[in-house]
C-alpha cells in the first residue's frame, strides 16, 4: 500500500500544474505520516494512547523460576481487567506487555531497551529479579520512566538518589532477614546457617543474617551456596551439614531451594527452614507436596486468605474471575506472589485516577507518589517517608502447616527496626 500511494500521488504531480502539484504533496504527506503510525493517533507521552495506558514487564516466563513471573502478571492483569471493566483510567484502558528475560540480565537489557526506544509504555511494573533489576533501574532512570513495585528487596534499589524513577512496594531482603534473626533467637535458636543462591540476591541476604547475628554477638553457623540457574546444591548441603544447625536461612529459587531441603533431610537433619519471600510459598508447596509442612516462609504483604481486608476480598474475586476467563484451576492463582502483583496494580490504578490531568505523565505519577506518601490501599497501607522510595515495612513469619495451609505466626514492623 505504501508504494501504491507514493506512485499514485508522483504520477498525479507530474501531470498537474505547479500550485495543484503543491496542494498533492502536502496530501501525499499526511497520508504518509499516517500510514508509518499504524493509522494511530498517539498522545505526546510515551505508552499513553487515545485508549489505552501501556506497561511493560520483563521476567523469567520460561526457566525454574517462572511460576514467580506468572503469579505476577496475573495479578496485575486481574486488577487492570477489573478496572478496564468499569472503563478504565479516562476511558483509557490499561494494557500490561510481558517479556521473558530468562532470569538474564542481558536480555533484561535489551527487552526494556526495546520497550523505551519504541515508546511502547508509560511505566514498567513488576519485573523480576536483582540482577535483572540493576540493569532495569538503570535505564529506568536515564530515560526517566517509572520503575513500579519491582519483584526484589534489594537494598540499591531504595538509593532514590541514584534511581529517581523507582517506586519499590516491599521491605528489602535486610529487614527480612532481621525479622529472620529477631524471630529466631526469640524461639531460642541459635546455630543459624545460610543457603544462598551465589549472585546480587542471594549475597544481599547472607549479608543480611550476617550483619544482624553479628549484632547480636552471634557468628554464622555454616553457609552453602549453589549457582544462579542451577539447581544443583549437593555442595551446599556438604558445607552446612556438619555444623548441625538449628535453623537453616534460605535465599534462593523454590526449585533450588526444594532440592537442597530434601537432601538436607536425607542427611539425617531436620533444622528449621525459612526462607525469603521472593521464593514464593505456593511455588515452594507444588514442588515439595506434602514435604513442604513446618517450612517457615516470611511475607511482606497480608495473608492472600484474610478476607478481613477489602483488598483481599476483591483480589479474591478479580482472581476468580481472572482464571476463569483464562481456563484456569480455580484457587490456582491466589497466593502471596499474585496478590503482591495485585497490589502493586491496584496502587498504580489509584495514582491514575489521582492525578488532575486528562493526559497522565510519568512525572505526574512520580510526583503524586512522593508528595502525598501515605496511601491506603484497600486495609493495606503503604508510607513513602520524605527522601525514601519504599512504601512497606512490615514482615510477616509464616509457616506451611497440615494440608499445605499457611498461617501466620507473627509480624514485625521494620518501619522504626532498621
Amino acid at each position: 500500500m505504501h508504494g501504491e500511494l507514493l506512485g499514485l500521488a508522483n504520477t498525479r504531480i507530474k501531470k498537474t500544474r505547479p500550485i495543484r502539484a503543491l496542494c498533492s504533496f502536502s496530501l501525499l504527506f499526511a497520508l504518509v505520516f499516517i500510514f508509518l503510525a499504524g493509522s494511530e493517533v498517539k498522545a505526546s507521552e510515551s505508552g499513553v494512547f487515545p485508549d489505552r495506558i501501556v506497561f511493560g514487564q520483563s521476567g523469567p516466563f520460561s526457566g525454574r523460576t517462572q511460576k514467580i513471573a506468572k503469579s505476577i502478571a496475573s495479578g496485575i492483569q486481574a486488577a487492570f481487567d477489573e478496572i478496564n471493566a468499569q472503563g478504565g483510567i479516562n476511558g483509557r484502558r490499561l494494557e500490561l506487555l510481558s517479556e521473558d528475560d530468562s532470569y538474564d540480565p542481558a536480555m533484561t537489557k535489551e527487552i526494556t531497551q526495546s520497550f523505551i526506544d519504541s515508546n511502547k509504555i508509560f511505566a514498567i511494573i513488576g519485573s523480576v529479579g536483582t540482577p535483572t533489576g540493576r540493569v532495569t533501574a538503570a535505564l529506568a532512570d536515564q530515560h526517566q520512566v517509572p520503575f513500579i513495585a519491582p519483584y526484589t528487596g534489594a537494598d540499591f534499589l531504595r538509593n532514590k538518589q541514584r534511581y529517581s524513577t523507582v517506586v519499590n512496594l516491599r521491605p528489602t531482603y535486610q529487614q527480612e532477614t532481621k525479622a529472620w534473626v529477631e524471630y529466631l533467637t526469640r524461639i531460642g535458636m541459635n546455630r543459624i546457617a545460610v543457603f544462598y543462591r551465589d549472585d546480587a540476591y542471594g549475597r544481599n541476604g547472607l549479608r543480611g543474617v550476617v550483619n544482624e547475628l553479628r549484632k547480636r554477638d552471634m557468628l554464622l553457623a555454616a553457609r552453602g551456596s549453589h549457582a544462579r540457574n542451577l539447581t544443583v546444591t549437593s555442595s551446599a548441603v556438604w558445607e552446612i551439614r556438619n555444623s548441625e544447625p538449628q535453623a537453616i536461612g534460605m535465599i534462593s529459587s523454590y526449585a533450588a531451594a526444594s532440592n537442597f531441603i530434601r537432601n538436607i533431610r536425607l542427611q539425617g537433619l531436620n533444622p528449621i527452614f525459612i526462607n525469603i519471600s521472593a521464593v514464593g510459598a505456593q511455588a515452594l508447596i507444588d514442588e515439595l507436596g506434602e514435604d513442604a509442612q513446618g517450612i517457615l516462609v516470611s511475607a511482606i504483604i497480608p495473608s492472600p486468605h484474610d478476607q478481613s481486608l477489602p483488598l483481599v476480598a476483591q483480589f479474591t474475586k478479580s482472581m476468580d474471575n481472572y482464571e476463569r476467563k483464562n481456563s484456569l484451576d480455580s484457587k490456582s492463582l491466589h497466593n502471596y506472589v499474585s496478590l503482591e502483583g495485585y497490589l502493586a496494580a491496584r496502587f498504580v490504578i489509584h495514582v491514575l485516577q489521582q492525578i488532575d490531568e486528562s493526559e497522565p505523565t510519568r512525572k505526574a505519577l512520580l510526583d503524586y507518589i512522593f508528595n502525598t506518601q501515605k496511601f491506603d490501599i484497600g486495609g493495606v497501607n503503604l508510607f513513602f517517608k520524605e527522601g525514601e522510595n519504599q512504601g512497606l515495612h512490615k514482615v510477616y513469619m509464616t509457616e506451611i502447616g497440615k494440608n499445605n495451609q499457611i498461617r501466620t505466626l507473627d509480624s514485625i514492623d521494620m518501619q522504626d527496626n532498621n
